[in-house]
């Protein structure tokens, strides 16, 4: 099905398959995000895309101890479970609802001990999509995702679970005309990144990078400009903490800045968690 949200200078499209945001076009042709153009496809060759949970990134060994007791997850990626085992959330369709012109609302239901994960859980997703135009003309589309979690059907009140979730959408901001390295990147409010061991899961340590690290973006640089120095995933695949900004009087905080010198379009990122940035190494579909 395919769900779509408009404004005047923008059309966001999404798929009840995982929730998806499929594409995001301005001006009715420039679409940023990477999306299938066969609906159908979304279930046969999906290298997730959409909501990703119950857990996402990597749970080493695919195990986690919770409620006095061992919890083993699925394992799909090494001796790891990744982005909530073998079918996460983002391969299900969920139900979905207009809550009002600007807002598209969906529904899973995740059983208990589906993927190995302790709970029946419902999840909702929400987008909401808001454009301004400033006195010089300026065009700011926002789109909003917002993410509430909680166990139902609770025999055991005191029984708890983990939940972990995250947007996985792809972009260029170029409209997949041309690769993205030329992009102008910026984690303004970085405050270091995560170690990982070789199975790229988090060991519990922060690194804290030097201004002029190729891991750094704490000032603005092309993403292409210390791309081959940080080869070990064959580019970035990386998780950058961010610090509290309390003088913008926001929930949010401005988690990362990216402009395209080829399109003129810019996107910020605001959020309440840290900020995954990969360049889709390996990326297959």
């Amino acid at each position: 099905m395919n769900l779509i949200l408009k404004s005047e200078h923008a059309e966001a499209r999404f798929s009840n398959f995982g929730a998806s945001l499929t594409h995001l076009i301005f001006n009715s042709k420039v679409d940023v995000v990477m999306g299938l153009d066969d609906p159908d496809a979304y279930e046969t060759n999906s290298p997730y895309f959409g909501v990703i949970g119950r857990t996402c990134n990597r749970t080493e060994n695919g195990r986690f101890e919770l409620n006095g007791k061992t919890y083993q997850l699925a394992i799909n990626n090494g001796p790891n479970n990744l982005h909530g085992g073998i079918k996460g959330i983002d391969k299900y369709f969920w139900d979905s609802k207009f809550l009002d012109l600007n807002t598209l609302q969906f529904e899973h239901i995740s059983d208990d001990m589906n993927e190995g994960y302790p709970g029946k859980l419902l999840i909702r997703v929400s987008y909401k999509l808001v454009e301004s135009i400033s006195k010089e003309g300026k065009v700011t589309v926002t789109l909003y995702q917002s993410f509430l979690a909680k166990l139902i059907d609770l025999e055991d009140p005191t029984l708890k679970t983990v939940v972990n979730l995250t947007n996985h959408t792809y972009w260029n901001l170029n409209g997949f005309v041309k690769e993205a390295l030329e992009h102008e990147f910026e984690i303004p409010n970085e405050n270091g990144r995560t170690e990982t061991n070789k199975d790229q899961c988090p060991n519990g340590n922060i690194i804290k990078d030097l201004p002029d690290s190729p891991f750094s973006f704490l000032k603005k640089k092309s993403l292409g400009k210390d791309y081959d120095k940080v080869q070990e995933y064959r580019g970035y695949d990386h998780y950058y903490l961010i610090k509290e900004d309390n003088s913008t009087n926001k929930d949010l905080v401005l988690g990362c800045k990216v402009y395209s010198p080829q399109s003129k379009i810019g996107m910020e990122l605001w959020t309440d968690a840290l900020v995954s940035f990969t360049t889709i190494n390996n990326f297959k579909i």
